[in-house]
């Protein structure tokens, strides 16, 4: 990885060639994806999309901001999408609004056709959800809940942004010393992140002279670079490759988490949330 990840460094010659032959190998696909990123050839985000049902878990993330990396990539998956070969279920709810945000009015269209639409909540609208889930999370209930399979929920939905007992991604906040317990504080994290963002964590997106767009939030910044970090992996972009730097005021985590959860899925997770410890043998 560290040899591939050099080649790309240097935009050495040869390079498309290697990270194509390197794309279906295990361990590998990530950083190659990262590399053919680098060719603005609508035939590669074909290869990608191709080489998307065989690809390890840990390694779609990577791949997914390369598809989203530039428009015509992206419009390839939402046809993808509507032709039933990518599943909808892969591009999260953070990814659409990445999609939205670019005021591309032909790709919002389409994402609206092909995965639906991202609504913005108004007050009312918002203290109906919490009194809405506050009834659902009630303690009785919660008392019958699995905080082992919430354990599971959280690992797929929330572990690559939130660290929590020391294991997850750093994109976002730790949950650890938060103030989980409160039912109340918990709901409007989760179902309302953009209510309160601390400046760490907002989104920013970098439109790069080479037709790429990155999307994260910034970690570091000097004279001569930026390291952003996106939902699986991190980059370094050097300042004179960004044509534009837009920083939202809005989390990175979007809303309606819990909306695509059963009712006994949600108080799994909830349940986990709010525990003390991690389930015994975790």
């Amino acid at each position: 990885r560290a040899g591939l990840q050099s080649l790309i460094d240097a935009r050495a010659d040869g390079l498309r060639a290697v990270c194509e032959q390197l794309l279906a190998v295990r361990d590998l696909s990530a950083v190659a994806a990262s590399g053919l990123a680098l060719f603005d050839d609508a035939a590669i985000a074909d290869r990608l999309l191709a080489e998307w049902p065989r690809l390890d878990g840990a390694e779609k993330p990577p791949v997914l901001n390369a598809l989203l990396s530039r428009p015509a990539w992206t419009m390839k998956m939402l046809d993808a999408i509507a032709a039933g070969t990518f599943r909808r279920t892969e591009l999260g709810v953070a990814q659409a609004r990445q999609i939205r945000n670019l005021r591309n009015d032909a790709l919002t269209q389409r994402l609206t056709e092909t995965w639906g639409a991202i609504q913005d909540t108004d007050d009312a609208a918002k203290q109906a959800a919490m009194q809405g889930w506050r009834k659902k999370l009630n303690p009785e209930a919660l008392k019958r809940a699995s905080p082992t399979e919430g354990q599971r929920l959280y690992l797929q939905s929330c572990g690559a942004c939130h660290t929590l007992y020391g294991a997850g991604g750093s994109i976002g906040p730790d949950l650890s010393g938060s103030g989980r317990q409160n039912l109340d504080y918990l709901l409007e994290n989760i179902l309302f992140p953009s209510a309160i963002v601390a400046a760490d964590f907002r989104q920013t997106t970098l439109t790069l002279k080479d037709g790429r767009s990155l999307s994260g939030v910034i970690r570091s910044r000097n004279n001569q670079a930026v390291v952003i970090q996106m939902i699986g992996e991190t980059a370094t972009v050097g300042l004179s490759d960004i044509e534009q730097q837009d920083t939202a005021s809005l989390s990175l985590m979007p809303e309606g988490l819990l909306d695509p959860l059963t009712e006994a899925q949600a108080l799994d997770l909830v349940s986990y949330l709010m525990s003390t410890a991690p389930p015994a043998g975790k």
